[in-house]
């Protein structure tokens, strides 16, 4: 009798779309499902053609992963054993049938928007819910709230550095992708900021080399590719500024309000939430033209020889621990 398949839908690309977030979620989720049943299952992932998500996947996974790509969907051969594990925003209404004429009944999906387009199953929802928390489903499980926010295993053990000195080091970092040049926009303008000692810049695997941030020359900058531990960096600094996606999450378990720009739409609602709760200092879209202005003004207004602004040492919002939670509903659903 052949292996049952869990199949990933998830897409990652250069920050134009969707960016790297979900597929580092999905990455780090596949580790710890491999690690667990390791050969009882085969594994594959479904993923549109965008070539940055592509070779960020097999960077990853190093062992050649198994993809197919979705245009190849209706070619797919599926039993009514297999699983599927969804992050997409949505599951797409092709695929949706494609589950339902082969009676899958294992879809288990992350920031679900559509649950309609679901029959049975797993939604877990720790961004989305931000947005709009879903009501009793009929034959669906739902987890909902921060809580469930995926972060590596490192952002469980909760040790803040109680000797940072503020504005010794400042984070700066748009994700896995910077599409839209946040931090050439946002070094370029704290250069000039008095107070400002070191920059930390992480460059994630999607930005382009050509970006303009290569292009400053100076040695209060000190860029990091291919980040190995971003619990480490966080935890020098005291000033973190990002996007609104996975280092936002991040910076706050570490115990770090950050200043946050919101690089996409669907960063919007969980933004807004964090803000509402004082676990950030929001800034404005990147697509404002003086985004980095009204940054400039949010830092002046703030004392650093305070901690108190800046350090959320009792903020338990993201305490770290969503992995391990999301991965014991997986291994229930699973099972």
């Amino acid at each position: 009798m052949s292996k049952n398949t869990i199949f990933f839908r998830v897409d990652g690309d250069d920050g134009s779309s969707v960016g790297l977030g979900h597929l580092n979620r999905i990455i780090k989720i596949f580790f710890q499902i491999k690690k667990k049943y390791k050969s009882k299952f085969n594994y594959a992932f479904i993923s549109k053609n965008y070539m940055t998500g592509i070779k960020f996947l097999k960077d990853k996974i190093k062992t050649e992963p198994k993809i197919i790509y979705y245009r190849q969907l209706n070619k797919l051969q599926i039993k009514e054993e297999d699983i599927f594990i969804i992050d997409t925003l949505g599951i797409e209404k092709k695929l949706s049938q494609i589950l339902k004429q082969n009676k899958v009944k294992k879809v288990l999906s992350f920031d679900e928007t559509k649950p309609s387009r679901i029959n049975s199953g797993v939604i877990i929802n720790g961004i989305f819910f931000a947005k709009k928390k879903l009501k009793k489903i009929n034959k669906i499980k739902v987890y909902q709230g921060s809580k469930f926010i995926v972060l590596d295993e490192k952002f469980s053990i909760r040790k803040i550095n109680k000797n940072q000195k503020l504005f010794n080091k400042i984070l700066v970092t748009s994700g896995g992708s910077d599409k839209k040049k946040m931090m050439f926009r946002v070094i370029k303008k704290i250069l000039n900021f008095k107070e400002c000692k070191n920059i930390i810049s992480i460059v994630g695997s999607g930005v382009d080399k050509k970006n303009p941030l290569f292009k400053l020359k100076n040695k209060k900058i000190r860029f990091i590719k291919r980040a190995a531990n971003i619990k480490s960096l966080l935890n020098q600094c005291s000033i973190a500024i990002c996007s609104g996606g996975t280092v936002m999450f991040e910076s706050i378990a570490s115990g770090l309000k950050p200043f946050v720009i919101q690089t996409y739409t669907n960063q919007k609602y969980a933004i807004d939430y964090f803000n509402k709760k004082k676990a950030i200092i929001k800034i404005a879209k990147i697509d404002n033209k003086n985004c980095e202005d009204i940054l400039y003004r949010k830092l002046n207004q703030y004392d650093f020889n305070k901690n108190d602004h800046l350090i959320n040492r009792n903020n338990k919002l993201v305490d770290g621990k969503g992995l391990l939670r999301v991965t014991n509903i997986i291994y229930k659903f699973i099972n």
